[in-house]
């Protein structure tokens, strides 16, 4: 029977190079899961700046973007007016809950957005917000 000596034990090792790839791995899983969770604004404009602007979480919203030029996108797609009504009401009425958010450039005409609201209005949808951006 063979007996270990107690005078020649090893001693423990800390090994640190798997405990940093789980820490790497766990920092891209949060980086990209984190970017499903926001709403991205994929269509470029330059909004105005309000100093009183509130910023709120709404869980379910739809996105008209007015550039411009005049050209109308339902979140990321460009769509003529009246298509994005006609979509924007068919999503209201499957979800009464749907908030509309207009995105509208600094430099639109104020006539364009009130009539693309007013279109909405009476396609039946009632929940609104403009998006500004804050003032620093």
């Amino acid at each position: 029977m063979k007996f270990r000596s107690r005078r020649i034990e090893e001693e423990p090792k800390l090994v640190i190079i798997p405990m940093i790839d789980i820490m790497f791995f766990l920092l891209v899983f949060f980086m990209i899961s984190t970017i499903y969770m926001i709403n991205l604004h994929t269509i470029p404009v330059h909004l105005p700046v309000a100093s009183t602007s509130v910023a709120n979480d709404v869980p379910e919203v739809l996105s008209i973007t007015v550039k411009k030029n005049g050209s109308i996108y339902l979140n990321d797609t460009a769509e003529p007016a009246k298509a994005a009504v006609a979509m924007t009401q068919k999503a209201y009425r499957a979800n009464p809950d749907l908030s509309v958010i207009v995105r509208a450039d600094d430099g639109v005409n104020y006539g364009v957005v009130i009539r693309l609201i007013d279109d909405l209005r009476k396609a039946g949808v009632d929940r609104f917000a403009l998006s500004v951006d804050q003032k620093d």
